[in-house]
């Protein structure tokens, strides 16, 4: 199948959802780690300013960067996050060519981000980071906030191994998880980049099969026979 054919499977299954839901399907996308990568501008800013440290040479093996290091060193990763500029993060080549296109096809895109409190800019450095690259795409796409279980959607598309909300509320969306070396043991959903367009039919195409098979059509309300087929609308007046 080409990729146009792909394009095109997922553009009917996201107009079957949207026809049977009454809406367009809700993606939710996580930025670090899964539209910008973190394996240069981290390491770089890391070992520029702390070049006696031998860390990062290569993939990153946990999700929190201080997991299994020194108290020196877990010290040196929190001190690069607070100080860091965000704005020099790359982004994924595919990243930027699939985002518009799944726009395009008929997806509810929004940005889920987490910004770094101690680090005065982060939050400006996303959304500027954001207009960058897409443009007007995503400007008012973007949601900030220490908490994404609070946000209403379908799927998050997240490379973090657990989200952990601040409530008792669970929440609505599907952890998808953006594979990355820390969590490609976890079981569940998960996508990359690459083939995108085919884990997205399936998502879409599986919950769009779940809503049909356990919701029953809504009743008549006036049917042509007169009779009414409400209970509330077929019991018996009381009387005096």
């Amino acid at each position: 199948m080409t990729i146009h054919e792909k394009i095109a499977r997922l553009r009917a299954a996201v107009a079957d959802f949207t026809r049977l839901l009454g809406r367009k399907p809700v993606l939710l996308l996580d930025a670090d780690g899964v539209i910008y990568q973190w394996d240069d501008a981290f390491p770089a800013y890391f070992h520029g300013h702390y070049s006696h440290l031998h860390v990062f040479e290569g993939e990153f093996n946990a999700f929190d960067l201080t997991e299994g290091l020194s108290p020196e060193a877990a010290a040196a990763v929190t001190k690069t996050m607070h100080d860091m500029d965000y704005s020099e993060l790359v982004a994924y080549e595919a990243a930027i060519a699939v985002v518009p296109v799944l726009i395009e096809v008929g997806f509810d895109v929004a940005i889920a981000t987490s910004h770094m409190p101690e680090n005065v800019y982060s939050a400006s450095a996303k959304q500027y980071t954001l207009t960058r690259d897409f443009g007007d795409l995503l400007a008012k796409r973007v949601l900030i906030t220490q908490d994404k279980t609070r946000l209403i959607g379908d799927w998050l598309l997240d490379d973090k191994p657990s989200t952990v909300g601040q409530t008792d509320v669970p929440p609505v969306w599907e952890h998808v998880y953006f594979t990355q070396r820390y969590n490609q043991d976890l079981p569940g959903a998960r996508l990359v980049w690459e083939t995108s367009f085919d884990d997205l039919y399936d998502l879409v195409s599986a919950k769009t099969a779940a809503f049909a098979s356990t919701t029953a059509p809504e009743p008549e309300l006036f049917p042509n026979t007169g009779t009414p087929t409400y209970p509330w609308m077929t019991a018996e007046e009381p009387t005096a």
